[in-house]
């Protein structure tokens, strides 16, 4: 599947085994809903938020019954400095 504005794609296979410490980060997610391991988790890199967003929507269309209400966009930053630059 070709989307514009798309970098990568990547499947996580959830491994329900591994992650259950009992972490202040895992009581705090547990307060407010049950935490679970997902089976699968689709990973989306994209140039801009727009691109993701069209992504989201071509992914559920093309996924059906499959595609899951369960979306979290995020928004990273990388700043190089100077000393980056350099190397």
């Amino acid at each position: 599947m070709h989307l514009d504005g798309i970098l990568a794609a990547h499947a996580l296979e959830g491994d329900p085994t591994t992650g259950q410490q009992p972490t202040k980060e895992k009581i705090f997610r547990e307060s407010r809903d049950k935490d679970i391991t997902v089976a699968v988790a689709l990973l989306v890199e994209g140039m801009d938020r727009a691109s993701v967003e069209a992504a989201i929507v071509a992914l559920k269309n093309h996924l059906g019954a499959l595609a899951s209400d369960c979306i979290t966009l995020y928004q990273t930053q990388h700043v190089l400095s100077d000393v980056d630059a350099h190397e």
